[in-house]
């Protein structure tokens, strides 16, 4: 018990702040690399298809395959490595990182694929519908090309890259406190970066501090939303894209800054 509790209040706010940024921000670098060649990988098929059928029905089915090809190993390694991180100080479950896995593509990355894999499919199809009119296929399939290369592939991979990393690590860490941690008195402090990129309704809940078993009431455009944790999906996409924030946990009889 004493192990547990000491190494949750002896957590200095800004120290665990700067390593799980740091942490993210190395797999978000590698992610965004991944999540980009797929999409143009997922173009350059698309454009061919087309080309020489008209449609792009083969590479539609394929999308959501090459995203979990990408996404799933990512999810699995985030949660074992960011769950490592709170059992510093206790003896590790092995077994329990596989599970904390699953329980996360029931919870959230299944549907998050699938949300992903939707989106580039209405894109793909977006750019033959813009391009309908066109006098030959080859222009239509120059289209698609153009519009999952470069610019367009960097700035969506980046997004998902950013917002998966932090959903599945935010999970962990939630899930490894409450499953291997002793309640009583455990608190949990909302904490964000706090720079010209944090969302005001991110930065007027910043500091909170609350009992385990109750949620944030994060104001989101005069909306109050209930979350139990940054990345929390009950927050909504408003809530969830792009965050940076993070939950830093303590009992209440000691706390360090």
């Amino acid at each position: 018990m004493f192990a547990v509790k000491q190494s949750l209040d002896r957590v200095d706010a800004r120290k665990e702040v700067k390593q799980q940024l740091r942490l993210r921000l190395s797999y978000e670098r590698r992610a965004r690399r991944q999540i980009q060649n797929v999409i143009k990988e997922l173009g350059q098929q698309a454009a061919q298809e087309f080309q020489d059928t008209g449609r792009i029905q083969i590479t539609l089915m394929r999308v959501e395959n090459r995203f979990i090809d990408v996404l799933h190993p990512l999810y699995q390694e985030i949660i074992r490595v960011f769950g490592e991180r709170m059992l510093t100080r206790v003896q590790k479950d092995e077994t329990l990182f596989d599970s904390l896995f699953k329980e996360f593509l029931v919870a959230h990355g299944a549907e998050a694929v699938v949300n992903i894999s939707n989106t580039t499919r209405r894109q793909l199809n977006r750019v033959i519908f813009e391009n309908v009119d066109e006098l030959s296929r080859i222009a239509v399939s120059n289209a698609i090309l153009e519009r999952t290369s470069f610019g367009f592939s960097a700035l969506r991979a980046a997004t998902i890259a950013r917002t998966e990393i932090h959903n599945a690590s935010s999970f962990a860490n939630h899930a490894v406190v409450l499953s291997q941690f002793p309640q009583e008195q455990l608190m949990k402090r909302w904490t964000a970066v706090n720079d010209l990129r944090t969302r005001s309704h991110h930065a007027d809940v910043n500091g909170t501090i609350i009992p385990m078993e109750e949620k944030f009431v994060v104001t989101t455009n005069g909306i109050p939303k209930l979350m139990d944790r940054p990345a929390d999906p009950a927050g909504g996409a408003a809530n969830v894209i792009n965050c940076r924030c993070i939950l830093v946990y303590e009992y209440d009889d000691g706390f360090s800054e």
